[in-house]
């Protein structure tokens, strides 16, 4: 049961509006994005619905743009560019975003700007945040793109992050210990190169209890994650499949009782090769299909039964863990599915607010709380 409140409304807009369900779970939605020089958008913005906003037109007209801008501003990164400068207009010097939210009944406000310098600034509230981990926990986000079926198919990084950035979400500390872990394996990777010509024993010491440290409880985190998702997960793949499929979720690591004993047996390897050959960096989560791997063994239906499944189970354990329902993130994906599979996503994502991109609007099955842009004729 949801009890909807509005203080004060028009049209299909809502000044002030939040959504309480019978266990206190409060709505949280975004009221509008504003794009000033972010790739090809000059000045845009977009008020959206506290429902379903679809962006469609035709290709290359810049709808995916305004996802990302969505998710860069509730991330701090982009899910496609490997560098923020490709965020900034061609031409421009920089990219700056502003978006205000509602969670519970507090409006808030992030801006973001990008250099072309690769440079950027977050601000909270107009507070400048030191870390990106400060920002995980504001706005909670589900994306589903074409790029997914890497998670599946693309090398074990796409995994990681897949999962980094879920557990993140769920535990922003998380997020500092990553960026702890990776500073620290740097400079013992710069000290490894050194070893060649001198002793560098009492400084790895050093390095490799801090790293060994942090080891523990990364891995410790991922396991304990893996263990909470795979149930929820495993429930959709029965329901894609109608029970004909068992997919599991099998996470690797060499994180071991005696950690820094092998890192210790591994310091002469480490040395002439020149970087850390054991660590959470290099974990891995297989995807096995009636214990075959998925990635080799699996037809393209049940790779995308593999993903969408693994995408509302990240909405799905979000919501339980944080009673909060996240703002769900769908480019260009409904062309990709037939209908009873486009129409059981939108049944099981529509408790929250939904932003699509498309280039048929006939893909999607209009709500009464639906909102409606043409994307075109933007400036390339």
């Amino acid at each position: 049961m949801i009890i909807l409140l509005f203080i004060f409304c028009r049209g299909e807009h809502c000044s002030s509006a939040f959504y309480i369900n019978i266990k206190g779970e409060k709505k949280l939605y975004i009221k509008s994005i504003k794009l000033n020089n972010f790739r090809n958008h000059e000045n845009k913005y977009f008020e959206l619905s506290t429902g379903t906003n679809v962006f469609y037109g035709d290709n290359a007209q810049g709808k995916t743009n305004i996802l990302e801008s969505i998710y860069f501003c509730s991330l701090g990164k982009s899910f496609r560019a490997k560098k923020d400068s490709e965020l900034v207009m061609q031409g421009k010097e920089i990219a700056a975003l502003e978006m205000e939210f509602q969670k519970g009944e507090r409006v808030k406000k992030i801006n973001t700007v990008v250099t072309n310098k690769n440079k950027k600034q977050i601000k909270i509230n107009d507070i400048k945040i030191n870390k990106i981990s400060e920002l995980f926990g504001n706005i909670l986000i589900v994306l589903f793109s074409p790029e997914d079926i890497e998670i599946i198919k693309g090398d074990p990084s796409n995994r990681r992050k897949f999962f980094d950035l879920l557990i993140s979400q769920l535990k922003p500390s998380y997020m500092y210990q990553l960026q702890q872990y990776y500073k620290i394996l740097e400079q013992r990777n710069n000290l490894l190169k050194r070893g060649k010509y001198s002793d560098i024993s009492l400084e790895l010491d050093i390095w490799d209890e801090k790293l060994v440290e942090l080891n523990i409880s990364i891995s410790k985190i991922r396991k304990e994650t893996v263990q909470i998702l795979e149930p929820i997960f495993q429930k959709y793949v029965g329901e894609f499949s109608k029970g004909n499929e068992q997919v599991r979720i099998n996470y690797k690591t060499q994180i071991i009782d005696n950690i820094l004993e092998s890192i210790k047996q591994k310091r002469n390897i480490d040395i002439e090769r020149g970087f850390t050959s054991i660590g959470i960096h290099r974990d891995d989560y297989k995807f096995e299909i009636n214990d075959d791997p998925l990635e080799n063994f699996g037809s393209q239906g049940q790779i995308k039964t593999v993903i969408l499944s693994l995408k509302l189970a990240q909405k799905e354990i979000i919501e339980e863990k944080l009673n909060e329902k996240p703002i769900m993130l769908l480019d260009d994906v409904m062309s990709e599915l037939d209908k009873s599979r486009r129409e059981y996503i939108l049944t099981k994502i529509q408790d929250c607010q939904i932003v699509i991109t498309c280039t048929d609007i006939e893909d999607i099955k209009l709500e009464e709380k639906t909102k409606t842009y043409l994307i075109k004729q933007l400036k390339q």
